[in-house]
């Protein structure tokens, strides 16, 4: 969502907030559903992004904790952009980078 911020505002994802600097994005589509929290800072800038999703080891996949740190933005077009972040899986045996 981060690279096309108007995905945000898409009928078929829905929004619930969590506290002041953070919600949940739902997203549903053709009776499936995930979801995923986001975080900002106090001026509305998004730092981070947590979901579940399938992580692949060989043959088996198993669904973890995958997230993102947004590390820098720039403004485009009059929408603010990740240019660089951090992307990693949090896996029983720690964090993968």
């Amino acid at each position: 969502m981060y690279s096309t911020p108007t995905t945000a505002l898409a009928p078929y994802i829905s929004w619930q907030p969590i506290n002041s600097s953070s919600a949940k994005a739902i997203i549903s589509v053709k009776g499936q559903q995930a979801e995923g929290v986001f975080t900002f800072s106090p001026d509305g800038i998004p730092l981070t992004s947590e979901a579940k999703r399938y992580y692949q080891n060989g043959k088996a996949s198993r669904m973890e904790k995958w997230g993102t740190k947004i590390l820098k933005t720039a403004t485009l077009n009059h929408f603010l952009i990740p240019l660089q972040s951090k992307v990693y899986w949090e896996l029983p045996e720690g964090k993968f980078h």
